[in-house]
């Protein structure tokens, strides 16, 4: 449903959201590495917070949160 511009339907979320799933639970490796890449250094102090909102993002999407 359109209301003045802005999308009020989430169909194509929903049916993307087991693709998105599966891409976010494929990252750990890759997030720890650049995690531990990071470590210290404050030029990639962004880093961190984000891995974390990926990781409660798969947790609450799995219901483990």
């Amino acid at each position: 449903e359109d209301r003045g511009g802005m999308r009020t339907d989430n169909g194509h979320l929903l049916a993307a959201a087991p693709d998105l799933l599966a891409a976010l639970e494929a990252l750990p490796p890759i997030l720890e590495a650049a995690e531990s890449n990071a470590s210290g250094n404050p030029e990639w102090s962004w880093v961190s917070p984000r891995i974390n909102a990926a990781r409660a993002a798969v947790a609450k999407a799995k219901g483990d949160a």
